[in-house]
């Protein structure tokens, strides 16, 4: 026979919020029936008829500390950590060798780049001796009856 009840009683026998068990409901983790009540519904959980994966309160052991099924022991958290360690570490290889690859070919683009400074250079000083070398303007004739210039 399945044990129906209220939202609230199942959020405290589940070790969970009232609006924990609601989105169990809304994701279908849980088996739920809406029931008639004046205005609205009252939702009702079968607390017996939980899926599989369902997050329950944390019980108390013998020795009166907590069990926890899914958390790994300090050995496997250790390695979990170290594993997780060495992927940023590779992680972190890979982005140096791009971005010293990265500094390489900004370092040949600098060295192209002021190769054709040093040209721009060269032709500018050269313009600069032809304009020098140029006779001066001649002297423009002022027209008298001409009054813009």
């Amino acid at each position: 026979m399945a044990e129906w009840v209220g939202l609230e009683e199942a959020a405290r026998r589940l070790g969970v919020s009232g609006q924990t068990v609601r989105r169990w409901i809304k994701a279908g983790k849980i088996p739920f029936q809406k029931e008639r009540k004046g205005k609205g519904y009252a939702y009702l959980v079968n607390i017996q008829a939980l899926k599989p994966g369902t997050r329950l309160k944390k019980r108390v052991n013998n020795q009166g500390t907590r069990d926890h099924p899914a958390s790994p022991s300090p050995q496997e958290a250790w390695a979990l950590v170290m594993a997780e360690k060495d992927k940023v570490m590779a992680e972190k290889d890979r982005v140096i060798a791009r971005l010293q690859l990265e500094v390489e070919t900004l370092k040949g683009e600098l060295s192209e780049k002021n190769r054709q400074m040093g040209e721009l250079l060269f032709l500018l000083r050269q313009a600069q001796e032809q304009v020098k070398a140029l006779p001066p303007p001649k002297e423009k004739k002022r027209r008298f009856w001409w009054p813009f210039g």
